[in-house]
């Protein structure tokens, strides 16, 4: 399997935004976006709910469905 990596952001960041948050510089300059062997899920939440509640049932939910898209593969 392929490790997937949870990364919650803070209210009014975008999930593509959270995601490209985890970068790097690459050996050639050009940065690198991601990890080479992990998926980077970013959910995003309605609302000004931190997470917890509501925001913890989303990031679950989101967990869960990339897990079961890709089990086995």
């Amino acid at each position: 399997g392929c490790p997937i990596l949870l990364s919650l952001s803070g209210v009014g960041v975008k999930e593509n935004d959270q995601a490209d948050s985890h970068k790097y510089q690459g050996p050639s300059g050009d940065f690198v976006f991601g990890f080479p062997n992990a998926w980077v899920l970013a959910p995003e939440r309605d609302g000004a709910h931190n997470w917890e509640g509501t925001g913890y049932q989303t990031a679950m939910r989101s967990l869960e469905a990339v897990s079961g898209a890709f089990w086995g593969l």
